[in-house]
Parts: C-alpha cells; structure tokens; sequence
C-alpha cells in the first residue's frame, strides 16, 4: 500500500513540518526563560513581548487554514479523511494554549494594575494621615490611650524608614500594614483611628488580590511551559521520519506500515498526555432493575467533614487530572464575570462533574459598573444546567470587582439587586462569596447575612474569623487556602461548616417553596 503520492508534496510537509518544530522550539525556551525571570509580586517585569512573538506564527500551523499541507492529499484509502483529522487534532492544542496565554496576560496586567493602584493609594493615605497627625499633636497634652496609640502608630512609620522606607507591597505589609491593624485592634474606637483601619484594611484586601492573581499566574505559566515541553518531544520523535519518504520509492511494504504507525500514533500520544480522558460514563441499568439510590448523595451522607475545590481556566484542565475523587465532595466552577465574559473551561467543567460523585457549583464574579440585573440574567443564561441536587448558584465581589470608584452604600444595593434577581428567577437563594477585609469594609449591612457566607479567609485557625455583618448567623463553606496543590497545579481548598448530611439537608432547605 503507498501512502503518498507525490514527491513533491513529501517536500513540503517536510520542510512545513521542521519550520513548525522550531517555531516550537523557540517558543519552549521563551516559555522557561519567563518562568526564570518572573518575580513575585511584581506583574510588571513579564516580558510579554518576548513570550507572544511567535505565537502568530505557530497559530498559521495548527488552526484553519493551517501552512501545513492538507495531509489527506498526502494519505490513500478510505480512513485518509478520518486518520488526518487525529493526526492534526493534536496540534490545535497548542493554538488554544496560545489564546489562553495570550488572554491571560492581558487580563492579568490589567487586574494587577488596578489592585496594585488601590493598593498604593490607600498606602499614600495612610502616611498622609501620619504627617497630618504629625502636625495635629504638636503641642497637645494626650491621655494615656490616646497617646499610647499615636505613639505606636509613629514607630510602625519609624520602624520601616529605618530599615530604608522599601516600597515592595510584601515589605510593607510586613512592615505597616500587619503592625498598623494589629495596633488598632485594641485601641479605642476614634474616628481618626477607623479611618486608619479602613485605609489598612483596603490595602490587605488589594494586597491578597495581587497575591492570588500572581500565583494563578505563575502556575499557568508553568501549565503552558509543560505542555510546550511534552509537544516538542514528541515533535522531536518524529522529525526523523518526516524525511523517510524522500527516499526511493520502492522500499518494502513494510517500512511504509512502520510509517504510518509512527505518523499516526506519536500524535495520539501527545493529545492523550494533554487532554485526559473523563471518567466513563455510568452503565445504565434495564428497565427491569429497580431503581438504585444517588450514589454521590449516598457518599455524601456519610462523611463526617466535607471537603471541596473551587476552580476557574487559570488551573487548566485541572479536574480531568483528578483520577480519584475519594477525599473531594464538592467542586466549584467560575462560569461568568460581568456582563459578556465566560469561563473557556466551565462548559467542559460542568459535563464532567455531572459524571461524577462528587457535588458541583458555579459562581458569578461580580464587576460593580455592570448593570447587576444583566449580570444576574447572563449568569443564569450559563449556568442554566444548575438543579435542586446542586450547590446553590454563587456571587463572588471582592476588590477585583470594584471597577469604578464606588461608595460602600452604591455597591451593597448593585449586589442586593443581583442577588435578588438570582432569587427571584431561580428559586434559591444564592450564596455569598467575600473575603473578611473586603466584607468589613464594603458588606456590613446586616441584611447580607440572609444569604449565606463562602468566606475566603486564610488565618490558619481552627476557625475562621468571620465578618461583622455575619458574626451571628456564620458562615456556609470557608475557603481555607489558595494555594492548595493537585497534580502540581494550585487551586483553592474548601470546606463546608458541617456534615455531609447536613449539607444535603442545606442543599434541600434552599429550595423555595
């Protein structure tokens, strides 16, 4: 059996094919020099340049309209067609990896710009404030608290020009802003005082902001520089016989079977290393068989203490990296943000959890300048697959969410109204996602704790410290980290305040009448 047809067009998939490697090459090492060169915490030292360069050019390879050859003019028999579409698949991965990246260095730069400015402008604030207060006390006989705490509150200031007034955001939250709250703990409750905290307590909340955005880019970046890795050694295994048919044309049948083999199965190897197969789907039992419990609400009965993850694209396909759900009982997924933007991985996301025994979620990342009903409706329109066996449908808002500058009184009616409309439309009450500096700021109208609390707050205590507007009723599921590892992929770790029996019972309670 001959394979292909024409000398010439072996030429040119040879010559497309070792352009395409190099592309690949190039792009590999710019790929790990990014990753030597990043710095924590400071998102403005990525060489995007650099990283994008040759992106376009390795997207001319692998999407429509590809520079390589069509390989089924190359490829004989019946199956060509179908044989050719499994030996390119393999390469669109690395197009769709390039969008990624390309979309994630945008919106981080733009995230990280607007967190880092709020940061600072609170920071400038606060030594306003020190230089007012300067001028203020001059003079002045204090009493004893008073003085005690204008005392404290110079030597923070003192402390940090001393050791040579370094600007790092990590330098001064060690050494201003954690000193400064704790000093205001236990002071008495001056109006100068609170203003203070307000300004320490929004620069903590940018500071974790920039934080969490730094380390989910950090690991995408890793997730991008591993897939370029695993494609180039295989684009390597295969360069040698991209050149075999170039030689005579009468060799033996059976080198051209071996060829076939390697041009066929070396993509399969590389699609399969990236994209995992999802668990099977469950057998479906004859009519005759009677019908058998929920097997994830039976699991879920039984666990005393019920653990979760909560996922968005920066982690990739991390779930379909998961081969053993046994210690996960709930899974969380972005599915929107603002009025127009979806999550790339939540469709995929949501389909497989549905497979599983483990429960599933979706959230809505609140943008403050967005019309909040709309946002609430484009949510809805998403998650439209969300039932009564769910976790009740999510609002996140926290500083990313603050687009505009927004009083705390503008903001709690915009998210009451999109919590309402969620309510309103689909039946259940919906749940709350905040950190505890954001919600003691902007979120302590006591009528947010009708809804309940996904609180994201990570003092390493057996308990969280919960916000003003929730200290009776508490909180429903606590984020206890951000930086919890699966398959070397970072994502959130969750937990449910109770069993899972009561969670079930939560879960059914929401349901309106």
């Amino acid at each position: 059996m001959r394979i292909f047809k024409k000398r010439r067009s072996c030429l040119q998939w040879a010559g497309a094919f070792r352009n395409f490697r190099d592309l690949c090459e190039t792009q590999y090492r710019r790929a790990v020099q990014a990753n030597e060169e990043y710095i924590p915490l400071k998102g403005d030292n990525i060489n995007e340049a650099a990283l994008t360069e040759h992106m376009p050019a390795i997207n001319t390879y692998t999407g429509t309209g590809s520079r390589l050859p069509d390989i089924r003019d190359l490829m004989k028999g019946p199956t060509a067609t179908h044989d050719a579409g499994l030996l390119l698949s393999s390469l669109y991965s690395l197009q769709y990896a390039n969008e990624e990246m390309e979309m994630m260095l945008t919106e981080f730069r733009e995230r990280y710009k607007t967190y880092k400015n709020d940061y600072y402008t609170h920071l400038y604030e606060l030594v306003r404030l020190h230089d007012e207060l300067n001028g203020y006390v001059k003079g002045k006989h204090l009493n004893e608290a008073a003085g005690k705490w204008v005392d404290g509150y110079f030597k923070i200031f003192a402390d940090w020009m001393r050791k040579g007034a370094d600007k790092a955001a990590d330098v001064l939250q060690q050494a201003v802003i954690t000193p400064l709250l704790a000093l205001n703990k236990n002071s008495p409750g001056t109006p100068f005082i609170h203003l203070t905290t307000e300004n320490a307590l929004q620069c903590s909340s940018a500071y974790s902001s920039m934080h969490t955005l730094d380390t989910q880019f950090r690991n995408r970046l890793q997730h991008y520089t591993r897939l370029y890795r695993k494609a180039l050694r295989f684009l390597k295994v295969l360069a040698p016989h991209m050149e075999m048919p170039l030689l005579r044309e009468n060799r033996q049948p059976i080198f051209v079977y071996a060829l076939m083999f390697v041009l066929l199965a070396t993509p399969f190897a590389l699609y399969f290393c990236n994209r995992p197969t999802p668990a099977q789907l469950p057998v479906v039992e004859a009519d005759t068989v009677p019908p058998q419990p929920d097997p994830k609400l039976a699991r879920l009965h039984a666990a005393p203490v019920v653990y979760g993850l909560d996922v968005s694209k920066y982690q990739g396909n991390l779930l379909e990296k998961i081969t053993d759900f046994d210690s996960i009982y709930f899974v969380i997924c972005k599915a929107t943000e603002g009025l127009t933007m979806r999550d790339g991985t939540f469709a995929a996301n949501w389909e497989m959890l549905g497979r599983t025994n483990v429960l599933r979620g979706a959230y809505h990342f609140f943008i403050s300048s967005d019309d909040p009903e709309r946002q609430a409706a484009f949510f809805l329109q998403t998650a439209m697959g969300a039932g009564q066996t769910d976790i009740p449908l999510i609002i996140d808002v926290e500083a990313g969410s603050l687009k505009d500058s927004i009083p705390a009184d503008s903001l709690q009616r915009r998210l009451l109204a999109c919590l309402s409309y969620l309510e309103r439309q689909h039946g259940r009450k919906p749940i709350l996602y905040t950190n505890l500096s954001f919600a003691n700021v902007y979120l302590r109208n006591e009528v947010f704790a009708a809804f309940p609390l996904w609180l994201a707050e990570y003092s390493g205590k057996p308990k969280p410290v919960l916000p003003v507007a929730w200290q009776k009723t508490g909180h429903t599921f606590w984020q206890k980290s951000a930086s919890y590892v699966i398959d070397a992929e970072t994502t959130d770790y969750d937990v449910f305040n109770g069993s899972g029996a009561e969670l079930l019972e939560f879960i059914r309670a929401d349901s309106l009448p």
